[in-house]
């Protein structure tokens, strides 16, 4: 068993090294084949006040003008989100990098606001911030 990510995995299974890995998708025309097992939900974390805060269906252009708190850049979620962004014609606006998901928990308290922020389902219970989430829709 091997721990690490995608950029790593990949070309391991690739040359025989590993027989399988569990990970995030690879770039488009990566070898080895990609089958994904699961779609992860992604949610959009805003302040209380924040003016998404009030929308009921966020678009992906919605987010231009917003600040988007973002892990480094080689995180999946990161790059998932750039590239579904990406697929819808938006370009990410300004962005404030985070060094982790764990260290993203620990910035999101009552005291200090985050700044919008797209974030896997899972990382949020259970409800380390005091905003309102929302699904963003195509």
């Amino acid at each position: 068993m091997e721990v690490a990510g995608t950029a790593a995995l990949c070309p391991a299974v690739a040359r025989g090294r590993l027989d399988l890995a569990l990970c995030s998708p690879p770039p488009a025309g990566a070898e080895p084949a990609f089958e994904p097992l699961f779609l992860e939900r992604l949610d959009l974390l805003v302040p209380s006040r924040h003016p998404l805060a009030r929308v009921e269906v966020v678009r992906a252009r919605d987010l231009t003008p917003h600040q988007l708190l973002v892990t480094e850049e080689s995180c999946a979620y990161r790059q998932v989100l750039l590239q579904v962004l990406s697929a819808r014609g938006v370009t990410a606006g300004q962005v404030m990098e985070i060094g982790s998901i764990r260290a993203w928990r620990v910035r999101s308290r009552p005291s200090w606001a985050p700044p919008s922020c797209l974030w896997p389902d899972w990382s949020r219970r259970p409800g380390p911030c005091a905003g309102n989430s929302r699904t963003p829709r195509r």
